[in-house]
């Protein structure tokens, strides 16, 4: 049980912060079935919020007393109100807001117009709610946002999701790195667009797919993709990845070649059933191993193979389709190009 006890206590700024007051449990849920009638993220988050162990809506007045007041600002100068809660009623505070939204129109803008006009623009100031400096929001929802990593995003795809204190992954929520170094590529979306499939299937409780180009669409435009084809990369014990390499599917001696960053992708889908799959380099190989194949096209592995490297979905099946090989010295080549194991 949570050590918070009433909601009166609390100034939280996300649903996990925030107490049932009907089991005491700390960490809400969003509503979407409230939520999705609003379109500010405030009011979503007041409106659009249940119990997960009780499963029911907590009442919006209720959430309104956990939320904490809203800070207003412009630029660098903010007035925090959160100072004024519990000391006075709530008709005190909306006369407060209004007194300080008096000084912001007929003083602050002014100013800092002025200042604008005298000494140029300041360049782009990041929000309060970037997890990362140098980073954008682009959009937020259900106490979610789709950052734009800009220069920070390394050699991965641009867009993340995330608050205060996760990140919104494909394979589910993760604590936020301190560096964006460290953020996985499983975690980025190449596009606003993706991350923001990704997070209203995560908010509305459905299973996400993943957006791709279909090149057959004349204007270019994007589809919901069924399931992606198989694909991947043949990498080293460090996950760095080799240049060029096969894939073999040891069954019907079928071979997908990889190109010089190591990347493979079938294109088309298997037909359901069971493969042994192996992948080997011009100097190292992996062991053969079992993947799982089901009506729809999607993936699975058979065990815990030491050379195989994927991210499972709740349902076992691997996330977008994609299996990266882990191939090392260890093992022989063939002169077929196959790997000698000896099986006991």
């Amino acid at each position: 049980m949570s050590d918070i006890y009433t909601p009166e206590d609390i100034e939280a700024e996300t649903r996990h912060e925030m107490v049932c007051p009907r089991c005491f449990e700390q960490g809400l849920a969003p509503y979407p079935a409230f939520a999705r009638d609003y379109d500010d993220p405030r009011q979503q988050l007041i409106h659009g919020t249940k119990c997960p162990q009780c499963d029911e809506r907590v009442p919006p007045e209720t959430v309104r007393t956990m939320l904490k007041p809203k800070q207003f600002g412009i630029g660098s100068l903010s007035f925090d109100l959160s100072w004024l809660r519990g000391s006075v009623s709530r008709s005190a505070l909306k006369y407060a807001a209004g007194f300080f939204a008096a000084i912001f129109v007929f003083v602050v803008i002014p100013t800092v117009g002025m200042a604008a006009i005298d000494g140029g623009g300041a360049g782009f100031q990041d929000g309060g709610d970037t997890p990362y400096d140098g980073t954008q929001v682009v959009s937020t929802e259900g106490g979610w946002n789709v950052v734009d990593l800009g220069d920070r995003a390394g050699g991965g795809d641009g867009y993340i999701i995330a608050n205060e204190t996760a990140i919104l992954c494909h394979d589910g929520v993760r604590e936020l790195p301190e560096n964006p170094a460290d953020i996985a590529s499983v975690c980025t979306y190449e596009s606003p667009e993706v991350g923001g499939d990704r997070l209203e299937a995560y908010l509305s409780g459905t299973e996400w797919q993943f957006n791709e180009t279909d090149l057959n669409i004349s204007d270019g435009g994007e589809r919901l993709s069924t399931i992606n084809y198989l694909h991947g990369t043949i990498v080293d014990e460090d996950e760095n990845p080799y240049s060029g390499g096969t894939i073999v599917f040891a069954d019907d001696g079928r071979t997908i070649e990889a190109d010089s960053n190591g990347e493979y992708e079938l294109e088309e889908h298997l037909e359901a059933g069971t493969y042994e799959i192996y992948a080997y380099t011009d100097s190292a190989s992996t062991v053969p191993f079992e993947i799982e194949v089901d009506e729809n096209g999607r993936v699975s592995v058979a065990g815990n193979p030491d050379s195989a490297l994927y991210v499972s979905d709740e349902d076992g099946t691997l996330a977008q389709n994609r299996l990266n090989f882990i191939a090392t010295s260890q093992y022989d080549i063939g002169a077929s190009g196959g790997v000698e194991v000896d099986v006991e």
